[in-house]
């Protein structure tokens, strides 16, 4: 086995995010800080010999917000006060990458691209037979009212811009992980043609 050394803490819980579905799910600070110790129990442990069969959350929620910060690439999207993280599209790709190396530093099996793969099939499955995808297919995105935006990212029409822009960006993770170019296509139009309302300056109504 690889020398863990070689690993950063960022890279242990990037992977265990992956690992715990985080590409397309928001995963519970408390599982990253297990699972995180379950593969490096030196690393996300307590200091204190008595204390080093526990997981230190503290480590895992700084590894978290140094995964977030765009010197680390912006890796992850979360928030300390709610607990729930999830891996960005950038992420996604990270751990396409780099992935295997960091499973064969911690004694792991060799990782999928996206962690839980089926996860990621049933979004894209799921998305694909919607009639937004067959809109965009058909080149009538322009005619798309918000309403059917908004359904096919699964919130309501008065959703914040927030919410929508996570769903959007969970719906670019899975096309990530997957390598769906038309997919990845979609949601790029759909970025562009709700601009407005995916930060909070209007509608976008149908044009």
């Amino acid at each position: 086995m690889v020398a863990q050394s070689s690993l950063s803490n960022v890279d242990v819980i990037v992977y265990a995010l992956a690992d715990l579905g985080g590409t397309v799910t928001q995963v519970a600070h408390e599982r990253l800080a297990f699972r995180a110790f379950e593969l490096a129990p030196d690393r996300f442990s307590w200091t204190l010999s008595e204390f080093r069969h526990l997981p230190d959350k503290d480590i895992a929620r700084v590894a978290l917000v140094d995964a977030s910060r765009d010197k680390y690439g912006s890796l992850v999207v979360g928030s300390v006060k709610a607990g729930y993280w999830r891996l960005t599209p950038a992420g996604v790709k990270w751990f396409a990458v780099h992935g295997d190396k960091v499973a064969a530093r911690l004694g792991r099996p060799a990782a999928s691209s996206s962690g839980r793969p089926n996860d990621v099939k049933r979004i894209v499955s799921k998305t694909k037979k919607h009639y937004v995808f067959k809109e965009f297919q058909a080149g009538r995105l322009e005619e798309l009212p918000p309403a059917a935006f908004a359904d096919m990212l699964g919130c309501s029409p008065d959703a914040s811009p927030k919410v929508m822009r996570s769903r959007l960006d969970a719906l670019e993770s899975a096309a990530e992980a997957s390598s769906d170019v038309e997919l990845k296509e979609m949601v790029a139009a759909l970025g562009e043609r709700f601009a407005t309302l995916l930060h909070g300056g209007g509608s976008d109504e149908a044009r």
